[in-house]
C-alpha cells in the first residue's frame, strides 16, 4: 500500500497537540471523583462541544458514507434517526437527570427500581460500550492504514494505544477538553472536503454518471432501516457517558441545549454521509473497504496538506468518541459494581483501579475489533443487548408504576433475545438478509421488553421503600439522596 509521508507528518503533529492537551486537564484531576464526572462544570461550549464530537465519531464520518458509497438513502437514513433520538434526550430526559445529578447509570437504576436492576444496567452497559469503543477503534484503524501502508492489524493497535494514554491520564475532563478542539476540527475538515468536491466535481456530475440504484429511497426497506437504526441510535441513551453529560452541564438550558445543537448538526450528518459517499464511488469505484471512502476521496482530491489536515479531522472524531466510551464504563465499572464491595478503598487505590480497568476495556474492544473489521457492523452488534434497556430507563423518568420486577426482567429476556439473534446471524444460524440479521433483533428486544414491563408493573404494583442503597448494598452518598426526593417516583 502507498506511504503517505506529508500527510502522517501533519497527522503526528495533531496528536502532539491532542496529548498536550490531555496533560493540561490532567492537572484538574485530583481525585477520583473528578476523573468519572465533573458536576456541574461544564459551559454550553463545552458540553455542546463533547456531546457532538462524542457522536461524530468513525461511525458518523466514516462509516455513514461507506454506506453511502453503495446507496446514498441508506447513509441519509443511517444520520437522520439520530435526530429523534436526539430530541428525546433533550425534551424528555435532560433536564429530570440534570435536576438528581447522578453520578452513573448504575446509581439511578439502583435509586429507582433495585440493586439488581442496578448490576444489570451496568453489565448491559459494559457490553454496549465494547462495540462503541471498537468502533472508533477501527475507524482510526482505517486512517492509519490508508495513510502508512500498515496491516489493519497493527494500525488498530497503535490507534488504541495512543487513545488509552491520554484517556487514563486525563479523565473526564482531558476527554471534554481535547472533545471541544476536536469539534473544531471535525466541521472544518469534512465542510472543506465537501467544498471541493462541490466545486471540482459537482452533484450534477455524480446524479448522471452512477447507476439510478444508487439513488433509490429503498421503499418500505428504507423505512425499515430507518424505524431500526432510531432503535439502535437510543440503546445507548441509558449509557453511562450520558449520564456523565447530563450531570458534567452548569445550568438547565446548558443540559438542554446540547443535545438540541446535537440534533441540529445531524441534519448536516445525513447529507455529507450521502453526498460524500457517492462522491467517492464515482471518484475511486470497486472500492471493497468502504469505510475508507471519506479518506481516500482526500488523498485524491485534495492537496496534501489539506488531505492531512483532514485525516486530523477524521482521527479527531473516531478518538474523541473513544476516550468517552472508555471513560464510562471504566467509571462504572469501578464506582458501583467494586467500590460497593471494598468501601476500604482509598481515592488513590480507586483513581489508579479506575485507569487500569480502562486498559482492560480497551483491551477486549480491539480483539472485538479484529474479529468484526466494519465499522457500523462491530458497534451496533452490541448495541442490540442494550436496546432492552430503552423502555425501562424512559419509564424510570415518567411512568411512576414502573416497578424493579418489570424493569430487570424486561431488559434481561430483551437483551438476551436482542443480542443472541444477532449473533446467531453473526454465526450463520439464521437466514441472511436484514429482516433477520439487522431488523428483527432490534424490533423484538425493544418489544418483550416494553410488554414486560407493563405487564410486570401492572399486575405487581411498587411499594415504596425507605431504603437507600447502591448496586453494591452499601448505604447512598447522602450527596446523592436527593434523586430519590425530586423525581416522579
Amino acid at each position: 500500500m502507498e506511504f503517505h509521508g506529508e500527510i502522517l507528518g501533519i497527522v503526528i503533529a495533531y496528536f502532539i497537540v491532542l496529548l498536550i492537551i490531555g496533560i493540561f486537564a490532567s492537572r484538574k484531576v485530583k481525585t477520583y471523583r473528578d476523573f468519572i464526572i465533573a458536576t456541574g462544570q461544564f459551559n454550553l461550549l463545552i458540553l455542546m462541544g463533547t456531546v457532538i464530537a462524542t457522536q461524530w465519531g468513525g461511525v458518523t464520518v466514516m462509516g455513514v458514507p461507506g454506506l453511502g458509497y453503495k446507496e446514498a438513502y441508506r447513509a441519509i437514513y443511517y444520520a437522520s434517526a439520530a435526530v429523534p433520538r436526539f430530541l428525546l434526550w433533550a425534551l424528555l430526559l435532560a433536564i429530570p437527570i440534570w435536576i438528581a445529578k447522578p453520578w452513573t447509570i448504575t446509581e439511578w437504576f439502583s435509586q429507582r427500581f433495585d440493586r439488581k436492576n442496578g448490576y444489570l444496567i451496568a453489565i448491559l452497559n459494559v457490553l454496549g460500550f465494547i462495540g462503541l469503543i471498537a468502533g472508533q477503534l477501527v475507524a482510526t484503524a482505517r486512517i492509519f492504514s490508508v495513510m502508512t501502508g500498515l496491516s489493519f492489524d497493527v494500525a488498530l493497535l497503535i490507534g488504541a494505544l495512543i487513545v488509552i494514554v491520554y484517556t487514563t491520564a486525563a479523565g473526564i475532563y482531558g476527554v471534554a477538553y481535547t472533545d471541544v478542539f476536536q469539534f473544531i476540527i471535525i466541521f472544518a475538515g469534512v465542510l472543506t472536503l465537501a467544498g471541493v468536491a462541490h466545486a471540482t466535481i459537482g452533484l450534477d456530475t455524480i446524479k448522471q454518471a452512477l447507476p439510478p440504484e444508487h439513488w433509490s429511497t429503498l421503499g418500505l426497506d428504507g423505512l425499515f432501516f430507518f424505524v431500526t437504526l432510531f432503535i439502535l441510535w437510543c440503546a445507548d441513551l441509558p449509557f453511562n457517558y450520558v449520564i456523565q453529560r447530563i450531570s458534567s452541564a452548569r445550568t438547565k438550558k446548558v443540559a438542554f441545549m446540547a443535545p438540541v445543537f446535537g440534533a441540529m448538526s445531524y441534519f448536516i450528518a445525513a447529507y455529507l454521509g450521502g453526498t460524500l459517499g457517492s462522491y467517492a464511488a464515482y471518484v475511486i469505484p470497486g472500492l471493497k473497504a468502504t469505510d475508507e471512502a471519506v479518506i481516500r476521496l482526500s488523498i485524491a482530491i485534495l492537496p496534501p496538506a489539506v488531505a492531512g489536515l483532514l485525516a486530523a479531522a477524521l482521527l479527531a472524531v473516531t478518538m474523541s468518541s473513544a476516550d468517552t466510551y472508555l471513560n464510562g464504563p471504566a467509571s462504572l465499572i469501578v464506582h458501583d459494581l467494586i467500590r460497593p464491595f471494598k468501601p476500604t478503598l482509598t481515592d488513590k487505590q480507586l483513581l489508579r483501579l479506575t485507569r487500569l480497568t480502562t486498559i482492560v476495556l480497551a483491551i477486549i474492544a480491539v480483539i472485538a475489533g479484529l474479529w468484526i473489521k466494519a465499522i457500523i457492523k462491530v458497534l451496533i452488534t452490541f448495541l442490540y443487548f442494550t436496546v432492552a434497556a430503552i423502555p425501562p430507563f424512559v419509564a424510570s423518568v415518567f411512568w411512576k408504576k414502573a416497578n424493579a420486577e418489570g424493569a430487570f426482567w424486561g431488559m434481561l429476556i430483551g437483551g438476551i433475545i436482542g443480542g443472541g439473534l444477532r449473533f446467531a446471524y453473526l454465526f450463520g444460524l439464521t437466514p441472511a438478509g436484514n429482516l433477520y440479521g439487522l431488523y428483527l433483533p432490534a424490533w423484538l428486544g425493544i418489544a418483550v421488553s416494553t410488554v414486560i414491563l407493563i405487564a410486570l408493573s401492572l399486575a405487581r404494583p411498587r411499594t415504596t421503600s425507605s431504603e437507600l442503597s447502591t448496586a453494591g448494598g452499601s448505604s447512598i452518598p447522602s450527596s446523592v439522596q436527593h434523586i430519590v426526593k425530586v423525581m416522579p417516583w
